[in-house]
């Protein structure tokens, strides 16, 4: 009986921890993954089948590593077993990306999280903010169809990523709705 009774105290604490993640880490939404020559990067995957979608040279204002300015990267976007993969290939040299490129090579820069609103976002700023960690990189990027801002906290000392943060303004198309076949 006291095995089953420390059983059932063990679930408990452990719904209890899980219960205490926030939702924006539930799923994850993306990578962002760097890269030396987009083109190179975009012909290889689509030998393999993943086609990617160019996003051209986008700038973004924002930070890094405290420095105000903005920024030029390269991007193209693809979606990789159902997770978001965005391809950067750095244009300027003071920012993370580039940093990330001369330190380790190509690869994987951070897993990213949807944050539903600007508020949200910030809030989950500040939460990590009060924990000590602080904001890597930070960048607004404007485009036709709205604001999508992204936030890079400097996690990978500890967790070998960077975790990434965005809020996309931008409409999402609808997803699309399966259609039964008809009998």
């Amino acid at each position: 009986m006291k095995t089953l009774a420390a059983g059932l105290v063990l679930v408990a604490l452990a719904a209890s921890t899980r219960a205490k993640v926030p939702e924006v880490y539930r799923a994850v939404a993306g990578v962002h993954w760097v890269v030396k020559d987009l083109e190179r990067v975009k012909e290889g995957w689509a030998k393999l089948g993943f086609p990617s979608q160019d996003l051209g040279e986008r700038a973004a204002y924002g930070s890094y590593l405290g420095q105000h300015g903005s920024q030029s990267f390269r991007m193209a976007q693809a979606r990789l077993a159902g997770v978001e993969v965005l391809w950067i290939q750095p244009v300027e040299s003071q920012n993370a990306f580039a940093d990330h490129l001369a330190r380790h090579g190509e690869g994987v820069f951070s897993v990213v999280y949807a944050v539903p609103t600007r508020e949200a976002l910030e809030a989950e700023v500040a939460r990590l903010g009060s924990l000590g960690v602080s904001v890597l990189q930070r960048g607004d990027v404007t485009t036709p169809a709205g604001r999508v801002t992204i936030v890079h906290m400097d996690t990978e000392a500890e967790g070998k990523y960077v975790l990434g943060l965005v809020n996309n303004e931008t409409p999402r198309p609808a997803a699309r709705r399966r259609r039964r076949p008809s009998r």
